[in-house]
């Protein structure tokens, strides 16, 4: 999976998370992801980011937003305005195979 013996066993041990980018290759190995089913806005961000293996500065990029703005959005800091939503709620039921190049923005600044 592009991992280590090491990340796997402090996945197992709950010591820390896959990042989505480490996560993508377990989804594709199972077929399927293991994690609950989303319910929030941040939830269902976070499930689409693991099935796209994609950092969240790579998605707010996409986004043409701020990375720092994306994560106030979801954390509730920020209300996020309508149009703003309907653009995540765009980017959220888009087909996965359609967001393939995402993966090539850069992940920081």
């Amino acid at each position: 999976m592009g991992v280590s013996a090491e990340t796997v066993a402090n996945w197992e041990n709950g010591k820390i998370e896959p990042v989505a980018a480490q996560f993508q290759p377990v989804v594709v190995f199972l077929g399927y992801d293991p994690t609950p089913e989303p319910k929030t806005l941040a939830e269902r961000l976070a499930a689409k980011q693991r099935r796209l293996g994609a950092s969240l500065a790579q998605i707010a990029r996409h986004l043409g937003w701020d990375p720092g703005s994306l994560r106030r959005y979801l954390d509730g800091t920020w209300g996020i305005s309508p149009d703003r939503r309907t653009l995540l709620e765009a980017f959220l039921n888009a087909k996965d195979e359609a967001l393939v190049g995402l993966r090539s923005l850069k992940r920081r600044r």
